[in-house]
């Protein structure tokens, strides 16, 4: 008996909170009604909107923010009522541009951050956050900030090529190639997407101090610069020689007269091929003395003119080559080592009678156009020496042996020249 009336006081107290919360809401202000809450949220409003103009860039925008969001609550609680049709049709069509505004702004802001960021590790020459910065930058705005390409190429590779430190020579390889695309395929490189082209940045205080300077001339001059960067690394870093060479004589054809380095590599490259050839030539020569068949010592002496011949071509190649980088330079040290080589190879091409000197051969190599490494060394077979007189048609004639070059550094720091 006694739990049936519990039960039953306990429902007669629901239904009387139920008509007290009914009583309650009957009594509500209706919103379309509330002037002083319409007047003090378009206040709010319009004072936040105000701040906009907040000389503090992340102050304006915090405050467009906040603008928005109480333009939205405005809506959501006087939106419908005829009182305020005319403010409340204005922040529907205002609010989504405002929006877009904040969205723009915001992204601005973070862009300008970067940014200043990447300047920053230029200057202090941090290369390893220049590399992580650039490589967002490019991430994030690949179109308008193009040139950032040329900035990271040129800080690895400059690296290889003066200081002979390859440590980024991975990171300036993938750019420099990234560049060389982008440069040969004429795409812009206007910084910020607007005004014109350019080839790196350079920054100086207000002494005119040089800060920092990974800039170019012109569009041959980054790509001629990039091919050099890229021949380099693949040549002494990757040790692929063969490879580095297309990239190296397209430097020599865009900036001749810019990088005695790219010539001096070609030359290196036939340089050693020059050795192994004459190893090769003098191994066949000695073991002429263990032939006694005829035949075999004829086609024997035979294959040695041939590859003589053919040594002749790569040794033309090679002093070619050192001309090239002889003349272009200007640094009385590294002219001297060229000069040394090109007498070395000189030497071995001509032996101890050659129809010229060696610098009457340079000034005619170079007055002629550099020839493609790429393509195949032609041989050079020279007249064979008149015969005396009651020689015996079947006496065997060989070429002397020839004698090895000694290896010599070419020296491969290169100044940068104004302007580059």
């Amino acid at each position: 008996m006694k739990r049936t009336i519990f039960r039953l006081t306990y429902a007669g107290l629901l239904v009387v909170a139920i008509l007290a919360c009914g009583a309650v809401a009957s009594f509500a202000q209706d919103p379309c009604t509330d002037v002083a809450g319409q007047n003090a949220m378009q206040d709010e409003y319009d004072k936040l909107w105000a701040g906009r103009s907040d000389p503090d860039p992340s102050k304006a925008i915090d405050n467009r923010k906040k603008a928005i969001d109480s333009g939205k609550a405005f809506l959501d609680k006087y939106g419908n009522c005829d009182s305020t049709k005319e403010r409340s049709d204005w922040l529907k069509v205002q609010l989504p541009k405002q929006e877009a505004t904040v969205k723009e702004l915001a992204g601005n802001a973070e862009k300008a951050k970067l940014l200043k960021s990447f300047d920053a590790a230029l200057q202090a020459k941090n290369i390893p956050d220049a590399y992580t910065l650039g490589n967002q930058i490019l991430t994030q705005y690949p179109d308008n900030y193009r040139t950032v390409e040329i900035i990271l190429a040129t800080m690895g590779g400059d690296e290889g090529l003066i200081r002979n430190d390859y440590k980024y020579s991975d990171d300036a390889l993938r750019y420099a190639k990234m560049a060389a695309a982008d440069l040969e395929a004429n795409k812009s490189f206007a910084v910020g997407g607007q005004g014109p082209d350019r080839y790196g940045l350079a920054a100086a205080d207000a002494n005119k101090k040089v800060l920092y300077d990974y800039s170019f001339k012109d569009r041959n001059s980054a790509l001629g610069w990039m091919n050099l960067y890229i021949g380099n690394i693949l040549y002494r870093n990757k040790n692929d020689k063969a490879g580095a060479l297309p990239y190296l004589y397209k430097a020599a054809k865009l900036i001749p007269n810019d990088v005695p380095v790219a010539f001096a590599m070609v030359g290196d490259y036939y340089f050693d091929q020059l050795k192994a050839a004459i190893t090769d030539i003098n191994t066949l020569i000695a073991s002429q003395n263990t032939i006694t068949d005829p035949d075999k010592l004829k086609a024997l002496v035979q294959d040695i003119k041939d590859k003589v011949a053919m040594s002749n071509g790569i040794a033309e190649r090679a002093m070619d080559a050192y001309a090239r980088a002889y003349t272009t330079s200007t640094k009385p040290d590294y002219k001297a080592n060229m000069k040394t080589l090109i007498d070395q190879v000189f030497k071995v091409r001509f032996g101890d009678k050659p129809p010229v000197t060696s610098t009457q051969w340079i000034a005619s190599a170079v007055a002629k156009p550099f020839v493609d490494p790429t393509t195949p060394v032609q041989p050079i077979a020279d007249p064979e020496p008149a015969k005396t007189s009651g020689s015996a048609e079947n006496t065997t004639t060989t070429t002397p042996a020839k004698t090895q070059a000694p290896a010599k550094g070419t020296g491969t720091t290169v100044a940068k020249k104004p302007g580059r």
